[in-house]
């Protein structure tokens, strides 16, 4: 469709030039406060692959950590409950050990004389008191113990989180030491995210679960034979009480062995991580 040309007589109004095209404008830098997490670390979003936060810093150290490093919180009061927990453990092993061995003599005392007397039975539950008493006591150490590294693995984890390590787990790092068989493993797998620290924390998982395999191995190749020998003997209290003195005493050997390794390769752990720690702070704050 043609336009109409203007009535006669209509003035020509030019018109006006288009604007100038403006000029670009340059992107401003990221603010330093845009970039940077939140103060609380552990609400950094972490990624669905578990994959670790890219690398983007090498401290003088060589430790690799994130580009915004979060506040370090110190172990060292956490790990020092932790290994006293695990010390006196072992001392209580040790003195389930001292116990059943004195069993022990007394069950061999038994099968030598071949007969059962009123003053072996006196013996024996004076033993067995013992035993008890003993065992409420390291049972309530383990549960400290477990209280003590769950508290020492969160702070762990937390640490781990700051640096950069997003494919660390803060609640499982608490958890898993509550949970059977899992704290035999998931607790580890958290504190290993602290840079060099892997070694040690291995070694310390090996001999954690090394004690709880072998005594479970132990009691199954000697229950058998300890209650065959009771057998010959009568009376069922007699064979209530002597029945697993053997038993026992070869499974608290384990345990007096093993865990006083676990203890000083946990300590180890204990003091390798705070170093760490502390050698990434002090890095980080002179940055």
């Amino acid at each position: 469709m043609t336009s109409l040309p203007p009535p006669a007589g209509t003035p020509h109004v030019p018109m006006p030039p288009p604007p100038p095209a403006a000029a670009p404008v340059a992107a401003l830098p990221p603010r330093a406060e845009d970039e940077a997490p939140p103060a609380n670390s552990l609400f950094v979003p972490r990624p669905r692959s578990g994959a670790p936060v890219a690398p983007d810093r090498t401290l003088q150290s060589g430790i690799v950590v994130s580009r915004h490093v979060g506040p370090i919180r110190t172990t060292g009061a956490f790990g020092a409950a932790m290994v006293a927990c695990y010390t006196a453990t072992s001392a209580g092993a040790v003195l389930l050990m001292g116990n059943y061995s004195k069993g022990l003599d007394l069950w061999r005392e038994v099968r030598a004389r071949g007969e059962v007397v009123a003053d072996d039975l006196t013996r024996a539950t004076a033993i067995d008191d013992r035993t008890f008493l003993l065992t409420c006591v390291v049972g309530a150490l383990l549960l400290l113990s477990a209280v003590a590294t769950a508290c020492w693995a969160r702070r762990v984890a937390q640490n781990a989180v700051a640096i950069g390590r997003t494919d660390t787990d803060v609640r499982w790092a608490t958890i898993s030491w509550f949970i059977p068989v899992v704290w035999f493993f998931v607790g580890f797998v958290q504190i290993r995210k602290t840079p060099r620290s892997g070694r040690w924390v291995w070694w310390w998982q090996v001999t954690f679960v090394a004690p709880f395999a072998a005594v479970w191995f132990v009691s199954k190749i000697s229950q058998a034979n300890a209650r065959f020998d009771v057998a010959n003997y009568g009376g069922v209290k007699a064979r209530t009480l002597f029945a697993d003195y053997e038993r026992f005493f070869q499974m608290s050997v384990v345990m007096a062995i093993c865990l006083p390794i676990s203890t000083l390769l946990a300590m180890r752990s204990v003091l390798l991580v705070r170093s760490i720690y502390a050698t990434i702070a002090g890095e980080t704050a002179s940055a």
